[in-house]
């Protein structure tokens, strides 16, 4: 996967977004925040376009963010229909939000030891990489947005077709 390009977001001149690319927050920092979380929340949108909101659990592996969900649910099946989503942290002040696609995948076995390696000690609940290959949605990024101290760090990231 490609690195991904950072910018300011486009925003009013009238939110003080600093023109510069001095003070941009660094791509480190938000891969550190997302591998660190442990709770997220999920953005999606339902069949007849309503939006619907969720929490979940999952981990950050590779520029990419895997987690799972019974298909009966009511944002497995939205991602279903419309695999758009945004994701964000719990911290409405370190903020990062992640915008991007979901799809279904069945990991390799590297990866999936890696994801039940990361997903035990996050959690506790999953050791077995079996159990890591059977449900797993993965949304991968294609615009990343972060602050710390809105204006001043607010950095935008977008990610190369995939």
């Amino acid at each position: 996967m490609s690195s991904p390009q950072a910018s300011r977001p486009d925003l009013p001149a009238s939110y003080g977004v600093p023109v510069s690319t001095e003070g941009m927050l660094s791509w480190s920092y938000v891969t550190q925040r997302l591998e660190q979380a442990r709770h997220y929340w999920v953005a999606t949108t339902r069949p007849d376009g309503r939006p619907h909101v969720v929490a979940v659990w999952g981990v950050w592996i590779d520029d990419a963010f895997y987690f799972g969900g019974a298909p009966t649910t009511r944002w497995v099946r939205n991602v279903g229909t419309h695999p758009s989503v945004a994701l964000h942290l719990e911290d409405a002040e370190q903020v990062i939000i992640v915008e991007g696609k979901v799809k279904g995948c069945v990991p390799d076995s590297h990866l999936a030891t890696r994801l039940a390696t990361a997903s035990a000690a996050k959690y506790a609940v999953l050791s077995d990489s079996s159990e890591a290959t059977e449900g797993i949605l993965c949304l991968r990024p294609q615009l990343v947005l972060a602050w710390t101290h809105f204006p001043d760090d607010a950095t935008r990231w977008r990610f190369p077709e995939q």
